[in-house]
């Protein structure tokens, strides 16, 4: 199949302004795309930061939805459209493979062993600044993304159905993954608690983490409403995850639905704040007018703790 450059391109203007490249096992980095090149479903296909790496996990599973939504809709021209369908097909999984391809082999996952000893877990990583060190860096609002939106693929095609286990994989190490600090220089969903919420109550969900050589942090954003908006969002991503019935007869989900868990106390500090009427901290702003508990992700995790 011959890859159109300015066609891929103009896919990709809908997600961000970037370059994409194949890696190349021989040169061990990306490659740019050029009319004429041919991809098939084992390449890597990447959407490039200004280093010309891979970067961002939650735009390479973006990437592989619209491939695979456009392949459903080429295979309905039939026999013409033959060509066009199977390049979709291909350049979908070849964005896939980055997604699911550890970093030192141009990919964007940490795998170890999680701690039970016997079950694997993964990091995805996605960074949306261009210059950071995606090996190093990562939000736990995408690498929730992720994780769903893996389910979705494995869902909605059976060609995909392998993806599940990639997406438990991605749910392991929020939960029973090794500490960061301990083993490697990935978090878990317990890393990201911040300070506690108003009267003491649960804690504050941070942003990011940075895996720096003296020990992995984390950090909120300097806009203390985003960092709110974010904290709401991973818990509307995680109850989506978890209502899924591959996720939710887990170890993974029993932990992070368990009294006292880190997402227990995620939950809680947002009640308070509804509770209370305290609009969070200097750090943490949440808009008054929204209530955490009406809302449809609080009534879920309110049924388990």
């Amino acid at each position: 199949m011959r890859a159109d450059q300015l066609a891929l391109n103009a896919m990709l203007s809908g997600i961000m302004e970037a370059k994409i490249g194949r890696w190349s096992d021989r040169e061990k980095r990306y490659l740019p795309l050029a009319n004429g090149d041919r991809i098939s479903a084992e390449d890597k296909v990447a959407i490039l930061n200004s280093k010309r790496h891979a970067f961002n996990g939650m735009s390479q599973t973006e990437l592989a939805a619209s491939l695979d939504g456009l392949a459903r809709v080429s295979a309905r021209g039939g026999a013409g459209a033959r060509k066009a369908t199977e390049f979709y097909k291909a350049v979908s999984q070849a964005a896939l493979n980055v997604v699911i391809t550890p970093v030192d082999r141009g990919g964007l996952a940490t795998f170890i062993t999680c701690t039970d000893g016997a079950r694997r877990c993964a990091w995805y990583h996605s960074v949306t600044s261009q210059g950071a060190n995606v090996a190093r860096r990562g939000a736990l609002n995408q690498h929730l993304h992720v994780v769903r939106d893996l389910l979705r693929l494995a869902n909605g095609n059976k060609d995909f159905g392998y993806l599940t286990d990639y997406a438990s994989y991605g749910l392991n190490q929020l939960f029973i993954g090794p500490d960061g600090e301990q083993v490697s220089n990935i978090p878990t969903f317990a890393t990201f608690l911040g300070p506690k919420g108003p009267q003491g109550r649960g804690a504050f969900l941070t942003y990011g983490f940075d895996a720096k050589p003296n020990g992995l942090t984390t950090y909120f954003l300097s806009q203390a409403q985003k960092n709110c908006h974010y904290a709401i969002h991973d818990l509307d991503l995680l109850a989506a995850i978890l209502k899924q019935p591959t996720m939710a007869r887990t170890i993974a989900a029993a932990k992070a639905l368990s009294t006292g868990s880190a997402v227990f106390k995620a939950d809680q500090a947002l009640r308070a704040i509804d509770d209370t009427g305290n609009s969070g901290s200097s750090e943490f702003v949440c808009n008054p007018s929204f209530n955490y508990g009406k809302s449809a992700t609080g009534r879920f995790f309110a049924k388990h703790f």
